[in-house]
């Protein structure tokens, strides 16, 4: 496995390059390399590179469709969104997350881009007070009124679950859990699915 040599350059990749370029050969190599490989596309991360992965309908089956960026990736097309709220952004609920959404989207089986999208909606960007005094980003309510959450990520988990519980039951785009009535009213479904879906396709 070889790495470009314009990698060697930077004097920080010149030990992970060698041990990449080493013969692999066990399973122990193999994960030492990717492990490595890991660290060495960090270093050549660059945010002004980072563009949206999706391009959804409101037909798609966005609600279960794999997301191809990673979580620095995701944390960029958040940060990039946040810019227009005022204040520091470094301190808005939706700033930094990228990571908790993946890893709720993968272990409840629904993309994560779908949680962000709804919870920039829902929250007003991170502005609403439901998400600055409860921690709730995503506009869920319960038997009395809107639900309040220790930290943001136990709202994401949350968020997670119940999506995950509509495509159980065949709800797979944003439209038809916009109409079902099962996220949001359903005289405002269209017009949800709308906004959401807009948000979607800038991650």
């Amino acid at each position: 496995m070889l790495v470009a040599e314009t990698f060697t350059q930077n004097p920080q990749t010149v030990e992970i390059t060698t041990k990449l370029n080493a013969p692999v050969i066990s399973k122990t190599n193999i994960l030492i390399a990717k492990k490595h490989l890991k660290k060495l596309n960090a270093l050549s991360f660059n945010a002004a590179n980072v563009k949206p992965h999706n391009r959804f309908t409101r037909k798609s089956q966005s609600l279960t469709a794999k997301y191809e960026g990673t979580a620095q990736e995701l944390d960029v097309l958040i940060s990039r969104l946040l810019e227009k709220t005022g204040g520091d952004k470094t301190k808005n609920p939706l700033y930094g997350k990228g990571k908790s959404f993946i890893e709720s989207g993968e272990k409840h089986h629904v993309n994560p881009s779908v949680l962000v999208a709804i919870a920039m909606h829902e929250s007003g960007r991170g502005t609403s007070a439901m998400a600055k005094t409860r921690n709730n980003i995503g506009g869920l309510i319960g038997k009395k009124g809107a639900i309040k959450f220790d930290r943001v990520e136990d709202c994401i988990e949350s968020m997670a679950r119940t999506i995950e519980k509509h495509t159980k039951n065949d709800i797979l785009t944003i439209e038809q859990l916009g109409r079902s009535g099962k996220y949001c009213a359903k005289s405002v479904g269209d017009r949800w699915a709308d906004n959401v879906l807009f948000y979607i396709n800038k991650l």
